[in-house]
């Protein structure tokens, strides 16, 4: 369950179908984004077994690194073969949100892409993918020289100034822009193009959040989130659409869980309900 099912709801199955580019990753190759997804995996399957909070999904204090890893994350390299369990680096934090296989498949080959990041929260964890951008959608350069020495931030906040753009892109840059600390490839950096990072995103509501960590105080707790992994959950057991996911079994589901359910608590009042045991006999 754990390989399949998080791969796919993580988006992290085609990880390696499109490679960072080499020239400026040479480092990056098969084998570490085999490894990236494989501490992604191993995560979700500890959280399972463990019988974890969902929480832990977006803040914890341990991940899995193998030697590879280490020296990309700049972390200590651990003895032996194979992946470890080891505590997390304070200062990239723990989750889900720092996990090198998500970062690199949400950025473009040669630069992070803001954009990306954040529908990649609003869809996998808050349930709240935006619509398909309109037809003639104009791309970000990849290159400063190209953007006429302007930040991704600066291009991003004139393109938001459009109104047929700004009701999606406002909660969608926002979020992205917190993950800013991280390069295309999920190291940590205090510079990007040559200017100072800057990890703030404004919500529509007013409110700033300062970070990744502030990404976590937001979904830690928050029922949309549990409610979000629900029904992916749901859906990759019963086969079915998300469209065709009933609302009201979603709310039964979720009356009947704690305010900080376990994954396993999940699995369990999935496997109870009337759509997994009916399913395939419609």
């Amino acid at each position: 369950m754990a390989e399949r099912f998080a791969t796919q709801w993580l988006a992290i199955d085609g990880l390696g179908n499109k490679m960072p580019d080499a020239s400026q990753f040479p480092d990056v190759n098969a084998a570490l984004l085999r490894s990236m997804r494989t501490e992604t995996v191993l995560f979700f399957e500890s959280v399972l077994r463990e019988h974890r909070s969902v929480d832990t999904l977006i803040d914890a204090d341990y991940t899995f690194i193998d030697a590879r890893l280490a020296k990309h994350y700049g972390m200590a390299v651990p003895v032996g073969d194979g992946m470890h369990r080891v505590r997390t680096d304070p200062q990239r934090g723990g989750g889900i949100l720092a996990h090198a296989s998500m970062l690199t498949a949400t950025s473009n080959p040669t630069r992070t892409s803001p954009v990306k990041r954040g529908k990649w929260v609003l869809e996998a964890l808050l349930d709240a993918a935006p619509p398909p951008p309109p037809p003639g959608t104009t791309q970000i350069p990849d290159r400063i020289e190209d953007r006429g020495g302007k930040t991704i931030r600066e291009l991003m906040e004139i393109h938001r100034a459009d109104p047929n753009c700004a009701v999606c892109h406002r909660s969608m840059d926002a979020l992205g822009f917190t993950f800013d600390a991280f390069d295309p490839v999920g190291r940590l950096r205090d510079r990007a193009d040559g200017f100072a990072i800057n990890s703030t995103g404004t919500l529509p509501d007013g409110s700033v959040l300062q970070g990744v960590d502030a990404v976590r105080a937001k979904l830690k707790g928050n029922p949309d989130f549990t409610r979000s992994l629900v029904k992916h959950l749901m859906v990759y057991a019963t086969g079915c659409a998300q469209e065709e996911s009933s609302d009201d079994e979603l709310d039964e589901l979720m009356d009947s869980l704690a305010s900080h359910p376990t994954l396993t608590d999940i699995v369990h009042a999935i496997v109870e309900s009337p759509s997994f045991r009916l399913r395939g006999a419609q």
